[in-house]
């Protein structure tokens, strides 16, 4: 058929799209006459094949039979040589542990040598004998080697648990395998109690390699691919040979020799789930043990007799069958050639009425001629309700009288049309469609027909509005995304410019919102962020837009404002909203929000710069403090374009080592002894001069650039404190400050400080640790764990700036701090009978109480240094003493002292040189800029 152009006369009504199918044809008959030969020779063929084949596979089948018969008696046989080899090695096993447990009673200082000495006994089996206290702690292991190891509990192990339920009852476990937390290597627990006059007092361990335990099958002559294993009742794998490797073999459950009504020797054909190979099985159970030992034989091995004579068979079946068939070739292609004309009727017939697509025929006028199944189901019209009339009965309205006439356009100028189009099913329901419109006719032009094609794509629309959605919605709150919000920002500028009235932009950040994630999870920070998502919505008017840009930072756009009091109405609403406690589940968290606010065209007249700016007036909100709103000022640009500068120059400072230390002593206020120094850090820059921590650390810490300033502060301080110790004094002690950064970097060089003392040959005593009440109160795991660390080295803790943060006693207990640091606000305004001087005394004897000592920070007057020594005080720094000094004037004024250690306290004062404060401020140290 081909193409024809039809006339406009010739068009169906205005409004129709073009033919459509309709369920309802008859089933095409299927002529098989054409496919059949006549009975006689048909049935003759197949009584000789059925005959030929018949013989063929029934001696097949014996024949196969008779091989795995053979090979079940063979694996049964192999398995019981198995168990009673293993039974062997196991008894060995157990002498041996109790030998050594017997060891361990009386005489546990020489165990080590005693285990020594026996593991010769069973090193063909195991590689670790260890003991578990009564607590499930390990009180020795063999691989040890003497090392210093962290105390390993191991009380959640099985073996450790079934012994500690079984009380006084002394029996042989063997455990699943494990992987050794010391070794790291897979094993099997051979394991006894240890009984102390009938009393559970741990537990003695032998870790056996399931590889050697299964090493019965390097003796065996078992043919390549054969597999050996031992199963415990539970179904647990213990061993396998061969070994497994990386993978764990899996629990079984499901094969015969499992239960309690087992057999005890038997076979069965399963195909293994680690390496898919198809096998024979025989097993022998030792029920003493709880253990069954399987022995298989691949069952490629097991037929390979049978395979040469099946291929024998099966070449004298197929000649046989090849003469029989060429016979019927003959005849078959007598009926070919009539054959496959009637089949290409039938398939067109049947891909018209099975088709998945609807299809509809009409003729040049566009009256309905047939309709598929496929029609129907799509839009609920039989074939008797649509056949003679017109598509436009289904027309949705959805689409204008210009979008039909182009249709009919391009079908009358190219014979076809193709794209998407609404349609109206039988029940009314509007559906989207993917239509295909084509024109066929004769040779001669004559005969016109147009047949339609098209499917629903109701869910491929779906789909596209949930990726739309998902693309531009943030799937946690359902807010606008960073994507969309971009988007609105720049409609409601260009909204802005053209109607001449402002637009506000707020950047807004929760408060401490990382401590509800770090401490009650991210489950209940999800929640909060959904509940903040609803609070603000609730705060705002309907033309304004929220959304979330990611994490717990939100924007808020405020189009087409009279005023920009409105602004702060809605910020103060905020704040109150936000203020009000999140119910999370069971828990009660309060949070806040830090706003930072931005204004079109006054500060800005494109997107980037309005975005950039909010976001820098919420920062300075928040070093304001929190829960705060900032409006943006040019000041805030130019304070930011400052810390990206000394971010850049910090860099460059480390790699060009422009920072130092620099060292405050630390004096002893009942003897007047110096035995400590305080390390702080100064960087004079080669442009800006000597730069106050006070403006690089938070920039430092932000970055991340603290970890490596921090660690370099530990090796400098480690130098000079070796050095002092072997000039002046073996007990001298040096404090560096850490900032709560460095503890959440967690670096290597960061977990190595205790290595790197050892190194140097010296004492944890040498180094104290000095960390704010911030970074006591995250308390995350990490903290916890590098405290611990420094603890267990031997550094001691001290507390800085006390009293001036979230001082809590509870936290005084739990990290056993040495030292509380009274902050020198306290100590600048000291004087007899003042509120100072109370508070300091308070400290000073709560400290005391809690077996704490304390250091008064910012000493500079003789009265203050005589109150704190009348109060209690331990020690005490500050000008009054010495200014901050590089070492070697530290080591000149140390010197001196000695030299003169009988001259009254104070020797000297020494002057302050107002160079080295670049605001006249006394230099800070790391940990009291967060």
């Amino acid at each position: 058929m081909t193409v024809a152009r039809v006339e406009p006369a010739d068009e169906p009504e205005a409004g129709s799209a073009g033919p459509r199918p309709s369920a309802g044809a008859a089933a095409v008959p299927v002529n098989r006459a054409g496919r059949q030969l006549p009975s006689r020779w048909t049935a003759c063929v197949l009584l000789v094949l059925g005959l030929i084949w018949g013989a063929t596979f029934f001696e097949l089948r014996h024949l196969r039979a008779q091989a795995v018969h053979e090979a079940d008696l063979r694996t049964a046989a192999e398995a019981q040589v198995f168990a009673a080899y293993s039974r062997s090695s196991m008894r060995r096993l157990d002498a041996y542990l109790v030998d050594l447990r017997d060891d361990w009673l009386q005489a546990p200082a020489r165990f080590g040598s005693i285990v020594r000495e026996r593991m010769s006994h069973v090193d063909d089996l195991a590689f670790q004998v260890a003991v578990l206290d009564a607590r499930g702690i390990m009180a020795f292991s063999s691989l040890d080697r003497g090392r210093a190891v962290k105390p390993l509990d191991l009380s959640d192990r099985e073996h450790f648990k079934v012994h500690r339920r079984a009380g006084a009852g002394d029996r042989l476990f063997i455990s699943d395998p494990v992987v050794g937390r010391i070794s790291h290597k897979a094993s099997i627990q051979f394991t006894r109690p240890i009984l102390d006059r009938g009393r559970f007092d741990g537990v003695i361990v032998i870790s056996v390699d399931p590889a050697q335990f299964a090493g019965f099958a390097r003796d065996m002559h078992a043919p390549a691919g054969s597999a050996l294993g031992v199963v415990k009742d539970t179904g647990t794998v213990e061993a396998r040979y061969p070994d497994v490797g990386a993978q764990s073999a899996p629990s079984l459950h499901d094969r015969p020799f499992l239960g309690a009504s087992a057999p005890a020797t038997g076979n069965f054909v399963a195909t293994s789930r680690l390496d898919h190979t198809p096998r024979v099985y025989g097993w022998f159970k030792a029920s003493d043990y709880g253990l069954t030992f399987v022995v298989g034989e691949p069952m490629d091995a097991v037929l390979a007799g049978y395979a040469a004579d099946r291929e024998t068979l099966l070449s004298f079946a197929a000649v046989a069958s090849s003469l029989v068939l060429a016979l019927l070739f003959v005849l078959r292609r007598a009926h070919a050639t009539r054959r496959k004309l009637v089949e290409e009727t039938q398939l067109a017939a049947m891909v018209y009425q099975a088709s998945g697509e609807a299809m509809v025929v009409t003729d040049a006028k566009g009256r309905i001629l047939a309709v598929n199944p496929a029609f129907t189901k799509v839009t609920g019209f039989s074939a008797e309700e649509v056949i003679g009339k017109s598509p436009a009965m289904w027309k949705s309205a959805r689409h204008d009288e210009a979008f039909y006439d182009s249709m009919w356009q391009e079908l009358n100028t190219t014979g076809r049309w193709q794209g998407e189009i609404w349609n109206r099913r039988k029940n009314g329901e509007i559906f989207p469609e993917f239509l295909t419109i084509t024109t066929c006719c004769d040779a001669d032009g004559s005969n016109v027909k147009r047949i339609a094609l098209f499917y629903d794509i109701s869910e491929k629309k779906q789909a596209e509005d949930l990726i739309r959605h998902q693309a531009n919605y943030d799937a946690l709150t359902g807010l606008p995304n960073r994507s969309m919000f971009g988007e609105r920002l720049a409609q409601e500028i260009k909204a802005s410019r053209r109607v001449g009235k402002p637009l506000a932009l707020m950047f807004l950040d929760l408060d401490r919102f990382k401590d509800v994630n770090d401490s009650l999870g991210h489950d209940f920070g999800d929640a909060l962020l959904k509940e903040a998502a609803r609070r603000l919505v609730a705060a705002v008017r309907e033309t304004d837009t929220i959304a979330r840009l990611g994490g717990d930072e939100f924007t808020i756009l405020m189009p087409n404002l009279a005023g920009t009091d409105a602004v702060q109405r809605v910020v103060d609403d905020i704040h109150r909203r936000i203020a009000e406690p999140f119910h999370l589940g069971d828990e009660l968290v309060f949070v806040t929000v830090s706003v930072g606010v931005t204004f079109y065209p006054d500060d800005a007249d494109n997107a980037t710069c309005l975005l950039k700016q909010a976001d820098q007036a919420m920062f300075a909100a928040k070093t304001q403090g929190r829960n705060c709103c900032s409006y943006y000022t040019p000041a805030l640009q130019e304070a930011a374009g400052e810390r990206v500068r000394l971010a850049s120059d910090l860099r460059t400072a480390i790699a060009e080592r422009q920072f130092s230390l620099a060292y405050q002593p630390i004096v002893d206020l009942r003897s007047g002894g110096v035995h400590k120094a305080e390390a702080l850090l100064r960087w004079r820059h080669p442009a800006r001069g000597a730069v106050s921590p006070a403006d690089f650390i938070p920039i430092a810490e932000e970055t991340g650039l603290i970890i490596e300033i921090g660690n370099w502060v530990f090796e400098e301080a480690l130098e000079q404190v070796v050095r002092w110790r072997e000039r002046f004094d073996d007990g001298f002690q040096i404090s560096i400050n850490k900032s709560p950064v460095q503890f959440r970097g967690a670096s290597r060089a960061h977990r190595s400080w205790p290595q790197r003392v050892r190194e140097r040959g010296q004492s944890g005593e040498c180094i104290v640790i000095e960390l704010t009440e911030s970074s006591l109160m995250e308390s995350n795991t990490q903290i916890i764990e590098h405290l611990l660390a420094f603890r267990e080295a031997g550094m001691q803790i001290s507390l800085d700036d006390f009293g001036t943060g979230y001082s809590s006693l509870s936290y005084l207990r739990k990290f056993a701090i040495d030292y509380i640091k009274i902050d020198q606000s306290f100590v600048r305004n000291m004087s007899p009978g003042s509120e100072d001087l109370a508070l300091c005394e308070a400290i000073i004897v709560m400290a005391h109480k809690l077996g704490m000592k304390v250091v008064a920070e910012g000493v500079e007057t003789a009265t203050q240094a005589e109150l704190l020594a009348a109060a209690g005080c331990d020690y005490a720094q500050g000008y009054f003493y010495s200014r901050p000094m590089p070492a070697p004037e530290f080591e000149a004024w140390l010197a001196a002292r000695a030299q003169a250690a009988a001259a009254p306290w104070p020797l000297q004062l020494v002057s302050v040189d107002a160079g080295d404060e670049p605001d006249g401020q006394p230099i800070s140290e790391l940990a009291t800029i967060t």
